[in-house]
């Protein structure tokens, strides 16, 4: 997508498939078409995403190296910009823009081309007509898109609300103050949320929200995630390696 490779994690595909995990044992007709749906607008609205970022990004001469969209979500990976000074807060908050732009646009074409064709606005699988389909359609496209704006807007790592809270926290406060602030808050909504998952948990059904508790608590506590070292091989093991990408691993041969 413009230029810049996408990568898709075949875990990228349980988010789709588990929704429907009972409709395939028992209409698996139904479960594809529904299947299909929940495919092409959550691929849609996380390489959207991602695509708002590269945007901005982009604006401030910044390339991208690759967007990678996995289990939870996406991210985009930029090369090195050296002594570029960019508005990040400014980038990061371009992607929860774009969905909820989008998210927008759905909910406008719910009332305006399918409102009609059920009782309300709903999520529950409907039957295979094309007109309640059109609805659900609009409806849970409308939901995943402001769903995702609002969740990534949260004050907590590695969300973008997190990096944009911190970037507006540093004009104020040293990096580790402002670092250690949006960890605290970031430790706050993983305690709710996981409240939030066992009450839902409890009713028969399971879910995951963000954000996570490993990066807040590092942040909080102000500890730097070590980074990997690439070591270089020795001459003589180096006609037995190969290198598969940039960043990869020595594959032996």
């Amino acid at each position: 997508m413009a230029g810049v490779p996408v990568h898709v994690h075949a875990t990228f595909a349980i988010p789709v498939m588990l929704p429907f995990l009972h409709e395939w044992f028992v209409r698996p007709r139904h479960a594809l078409v529904l299947t299909v749906i929940v495919a092409v607008l959550l691929f849609s609205a996380v390489l959207l995403h991602e695509l708002g970022h590269l945007w901005a990004a982009r604006r401030s001469k910044i390339a991208a190296e690759r967007i990678e969209l996995y289990l939870f979500g996406g991210r985009i990976l930029f090369r090195p910009f050296g002594q570029i000074r960019a508005p990040w807060a400014w980038i990061y908050a371009a992607g929860p823009m774009v969905n909820l732009t989008v998210g927008l646009l759905f909910l406008a074409g719910y009332y305006l081309f399918a409102a009609s064709a059920g009782p309300g606005l709903s999520l529950v699988p409907p039957p295979l007509e094309p007109l309640r389909l059109l609805a659900w359609t609009f409806a849970l496209g409308a939901v995943l898109n402001l769903a995702l704006a609002c969740l990534n807007l949260l004050p907590a790592l590695p969300l973008d609300g997190g990096f944009i809270a911190r970037e507006l926290l540093q004009a104020r406060l040293s990096p580790q103050a402002a670092t250690r602030i949006v960890g605290i808050c970031g430790l706050t909504l993983s305690t709710l949320r996981m409240v939030a998952m066992l009450w839902v948990a409890s009713k028969g059904f399971l879910i995951w929200l963000p954000p996570p508790f490993g990066p807040n608590w590092r942040a909080a506590r102000g500890i730097r995630k070590a980074k990997a070292v690439r070591r270089k091989p020795a001459p003589e093991e180096a006609e037995t390696l190969e290198w598969r990408g940039k960043g990869g691993r020595p594959i032996r041969r």
